[in-house]
């Protein structure tokens, strides 16, 4: 098959990941695949294809010089049909209607994956919204990582298919920890309470510092290693300058490879608002890490409370402070969840798995067309 994938990118998170996972597995396979972006002129992001082309992975760009221009849509047509592309695979709400109105015209099946939504601020809610509407009523096959991500799609083209890893990247190794934890000053003593993800307002990293602040209080070998980059990382560092924890608090910024960091923490945390099928929980799972996560969106689907892992009451200060002082305290438990949840997530949310649904998701497009 000939496939190429398509998103607005703002940078290299969890949905450029699973578009990178796809095609690298596609190509492995086979298949001929291209990872292509729409260049955004006013606000540039080249790391998706940067990270493509370090694989080997075959790439394409679309200019675009403004929020909705047509020379975007006669560029990608151009390519689609050069390419004789047989699938287009859409990540995002501006690709996707851009991705629409290129195909109809050609008469090439469209997927798009629903990887999850924010309506962290109007303007984006209202970009979602918008999302929506083209996933319900027109795209020909809609790609749902969890159920509760999306409702009302016309029947008979919504596919759920949970975001899947290579758990070989994820072994735990002692080694690494220790490599991991040198490197960013941390004792054997310490107790790491880590988290990855773009520091934003749904990722509400800002719940994770409260919680901690007072198990510090209590505990000095508590420390906090907080991965990744974004607009909220000045009011966070604000806050733990005022809470007084600011030299229990590690930032790594944005890292290449994150598959290494996972072996520092004692326990993972992820505080969302709102969440799809988080890979950095997949990844803490498969990392061997006990993790805690707040019960919203496809969260429920993948951790069983008390089974293998912990869930706690979104943005509730008071609940994730004792889950995650469970976590550290009570080993003989922990212990058993995360042996259950490596189990869970190499036979359920492998990379294999997922990369099968969506081949099944293609070729039913390809057989209908």
């Amino acid at each position: 098959m000939k496939i190429a994938h398509l998103i607005s990118s703002s940078g290299f998170f969890g949905a450029e990941n699973v578009v990178i996972s796809l095609a690298e597995s596609f190509y492995n396979a086979g298949d001929e695949v291209y990872v292509g972006t729409i260049h955004n002129k006013h606000n540039p992001h080249t790391e998706l294809i940067d990270i493509s082309q370090s694989r080997g992975l075959m790439t394409y760009s679309v200019e675009s010089r403004s929020k909705f221009d047509f020379r975007t849509i006669d560029a990608l047509k151009k390519f689609l049909k050069a390419k004789d592309i047989d699938v287009l695979h859409t990540h995002c709400y501006k690709s996707s209607l851009i991705g629409l109105l290129a195909v109809k015209q050609l008469r090439i099946p469209i997927m798009a994956t629903a990887h999850g939504y924010t309506d962290v601020t109007h303007k984006v809610s209202l970009y979602e919204k918008l999302d929506r509407f083209i996933l319900r009523y027109f795209i020909d096959c809609v790609v749902v990582v969890a159920d509760k991500v999306l409702g009302g799609v016309i029947k008979g083209r919504k596919r759920i298919i949970p975001n899947g890893l290579n758990i070989e990247r994820f072994q735990k190794d002692d080694e690494l920890r220790a490599q991991q934890r040198k490197r960013y000053l941390i004792e054997d003593h310490h107790r790491v309470v880590g988290c990855v993800g773009r520091l934003s307002k749904e990722k509400n990293q800002m719940l994770l510092l409260k919680a901690v602040t007072a198990l510090i209080e209590v505990d000095e070998r508590i420390r906090v290693l907080l991965v990744g980059d974004g607009p909220e990382k000045n009011t966070l560092v604000d806050y733990c300058e005022t809470a007084g924890i600011s030299k229990k608090v590690i930032w790594t910024g944005l890292l290449d490879d994150v598959a290494s960091i996972y072996q520092a923490m004692d326990v993972f945390v992820l505080s969302s608002l709102t969440e799809g099928v988080p890979l950095t929980l997949l990844e803490a799972m498969a990392s061997q890490v006990p993790v805690v996560a707040t019960n919203v969106g496809g969260i429920p689907e993948i951790i069983n409370d008390n089974v293998d892992g912990l869930l706690v009451t979104s943005d509730d200060v008071e609940d994730l402070s004792t889950k995650i002082d469970d976590a550290l305290k009570d080993q003989e438990k922990t212990e058993i969840r995360v042996n259950a949840a490596y189990v869970k997530v190499a036979n359920q949310f492998s990379l294999a798995k997922m990369s099968e649904r969506y081949r099944q998701g293609y070729q039913e497009l390809l057989g209908a067309g």
